[in-house]
């Protein structure tokens, strides 16, 4: 809600700190597509400023660009030194995360709280975007949590009741953010999320326990969430929002003008400029899209850039869930949450979403896969 957040200010002093003690080091598991990747998308990035129309707003768009990928590399460092003790330990802070901002939702919902219209996002007072500025980013938000609740619950089995608790906090302040980005982020991570676990554990038995147990959460969330709808009298707002709202042809005719830009400026119009794109339905207004915004903004070097960076960072995770090593269920993890928010970025822009970079560094960092990707046993570190 506020920027910047504390979680930027917290990772100025912890960078700075890790960096004067020697702690970051650069990870070896880095692929080169991976490296020229960010390579590129970083210059297409500084290229783009020079024909940005607006070079300002460009220069501070870039620059949130580049403290993301700062926080890539942090997260990467960290957990290719110590993977297991980090990975457990950004688990249970994301977990704190998420339920603070769950519980400021609901009981804003609820009208429960002092000024309780601040954590609301439209005129009418009922999507809560809780601490954060839009509920299509909040919604998305939770999802992760939901993963790591039902990693705990259905496979680690560590503190069964305290996760279950806590996973149906998070799947309410998904259902009132009314935010359809986030259930079908929601939707299609869990789906990954089983599949991907069959991959690991190849085991056709586990797979239909999976199924069986979702189709049984399934039955036990249907009339918790006619419930909760049915409280706050917005069964109708949900019956509307599973439908194109009035807005969603603006989007889609914005984004073919902004595509047709793109073929006048191949280099791209600057970063984070498609709002300034005037010749548009909709001006004013974001793209609604990662991979329109970066192939409009930054133009076909950052398109193939980030491109590049994305699917190398799925590749890797692939090839250390296939490893079948014990690290293969936190893979499954992390790769769920990035394919998900991939799927998301269709319909809107997730390129400064500070979660997102956090769980692109789990493939990199966590643990070594097989063959050529194995981490040596050294690493070098910067002084």
């Amino acid at each position: 809600m506020f920027e910047p957040a504390p979680f930027d200010i917290l990772f100025v002093f912890v960078f700075a700190t890790l960096l004067v003690s020697g702690q970051l080091c650069w990870p070896r598991s880095l692929s080169p597509a991976c490296i020229i990747g960010g390579f590129l998308f970083l210059q297409a990035n500084l290229i783009s400023i020079v024909f940005a129309q607006d070079a300002v707003s460009a220069i501070r768009f870039a620059s949130i660009t580049f403290y993301l990928l700062l926080l890539w590399f942090m997260m990467t460092s960290l957990l290719w030194r110590d993977g297991k003790a980090w990975a457990e330990l950004i688990f249970n802070a994301y977990l704190a995360a998420a339920f603070f901002s769950a519980i400021i939702a609901i009981l804003a919902a609820f009208h429960a709280l002092p000024n309780w219209e601040m954590f609301m996002r439209d005129e009418h007072l009922v999507r809560v975007q809780s601490t954060f500025k839009d509920p299509n980013v909040f919604g998305p938000f939770l999802v992760p949590a939901v993963l790591i609740c039902i990693r705990s619950i259905f496979f680690l089995k560590t503190r069964i009741f305290m996760h279950s608790g806590l996973l149906i906090v998070f799947l309410i302040g998904i259902l009132i953010t009314f935010s359809r980005g986030a259930w079908i982020t929601l939707a299609t991570t869990i789906f990954f999320f089983v599949f991907l676990s069959f991959l690991w554990k190849k085991n056709l038995t586990s797979l239909l326990v999976y199924i069986l147990v979702g189709m049984l959460a399934l039955l036990i969330a249907l009339p918790t969430m006619y419930w909760v709808l049915d409280i706050l009298n917005l069964d109708d707002l949900f019956s509307s929002r599973l439908s194109l709202q009035r807005y969603d042809d603006q989007r889609f005719s914005r984004q073919y003008f902004l595509l047709e830009g793109f073929l006048n400026k191949p280099w791209g119009i600057g970063a984070g400029a498609s709002t300034l794109f005037e010749r548009s339905p909709g001006a004013g207004q974001a793209a609604h899209s990662l991979y329109v915004s970066a192939l409009v903004e930054y133009g076909l070097l950052g398109f193939v850039g980030i491109s590049m960076l994305f699917a190398a960072t799925v590749w890797r995770g692939i090839r250390s869930i296939l490893s079948g090593k014990e690290d293969g269920l936190i893979h499954s993890l992390a790769l769920a949450i990035i394919l998900g928010i991939l799927v998301n970025s269709i319909a809107i822009d997730t390129l400064h979403w500070r979660h997102f970079f956090i769980f692109l560094a789990f493939p990199w960092g966590h643990f070594p896969a097989v063959g050529r990707f194995a981490r040596p046993r050294e690493s070098r570190t910067y002084r």
